[in-house]
């Protein structure tokens, strides 16, 4: 898996090319058409052009909440400048309170944060596969406040559907602990509202490749397979097929 997947912008974190990742038939992920990302909502203008001259990216899915959308803001100058900004918000407040209590939660809290959020997945993974398979939304992002958890598990999912091993998808989901990490200091007002020190809000930001190979592998003891799960979420092989037709359009080599 390359290392230069990560994309560094100034004004936003932790956004990263799911491209070049190997699938199970030894092709490979076209790069330049699905990312994933910390929240854009504070993009400024330098980095607004380079997108939109990069032809970066033309679709945005916004995993964030209402509420965090009235706290951090609308991508305004992302969609003034033309990106198609979905808002489709995964409220994983209720799964992460046992989290949220904690000064110091364990990798298995995590895990536990994670199955719960299984039940709201079904619209953003659904969207995010059917804007693929289209073709009309590609290049696409997607991505919550971080870009770690509710980010993380779209992501493995998404990967899982397009035939990527479980060690590929465990190492990029890992890959975030670095990204946020270089970046702490936006996390300050996270912290400090929850009393806690740059320190203890550090561990929150690591992505254990554990802790994601536990989310799969219960996945498939839950459902007895990953085909099972997306079929319970309305995520049928047809969806998959074509999503995976449009992005080998991208690449000499076949999903």
């Amino acid at each position: 898996m390359r290392k230069t997947r990560r994309i560094k912008l100034t004004s936003a974190i932790n956004l990263r090319d799911l491209g070049s990742l190997q699938t199970m038939r030894k092709g490979f992920l076209p790069t330049g058409q699905v990312f994933r990302s910390g929240s854009l909502s504070k993009v400024n203008l330098e980095d607004t052009r380079w997108i939109c001259n990069t032809k970066l990216f033309r679709t945005y899915i916004d995993l964030r909440t209402p509420k965090e959308l009235l706290r951090d803001g609308k991508p305004d100058l992302l969609i003034a400048n033309g990106i198609n900004w979905l808002s489709i918000p995964m409220d994983s407040r209720e799964s992460f309170k046992l989290i949220t209590k904690q000064k110091k939660p364990k990798p298995s809290d995590y895990l536990d944060c994670y199955c719960q959020m299984l039940k709201l997945v079904s619209l953003p993974l659904r969207t995010l596969l059917e804007l693929i398979a289209d073709g009309s939304g590609l290049p696409i992002v997607f991505g919550c406040t971080a870009g770690k958890d509710r980010t993380g598990i779209i992501a493995a999912l998404l990967l899982s559907a397009l035939n990527i091993p479980e060690r590929y998808i465990c190492a990029d989901y890992a890959l975030s602990t670095r990204c946020l990490r270089q970046n702490l200091e936006w996390f300050r007002p996270h912290w400090e509202n929850k009393g806690i020190s740059a320190i203890e809000y550090a561990r929150r930001l690591e992505a254990r490749p554990a802790t994601m190979s536990g989310f799969l592998l219960s996945c498939k003891k839950s459902y007895g397979s990953m085909k099972n799960l997306f079929d319970s979420l309305g995520i049928y092989t047809e969806l998959i097929s074509t999503a995976k037709n449009s992005l080998s359009k991208f690449t000499v080599n076949c999903l």
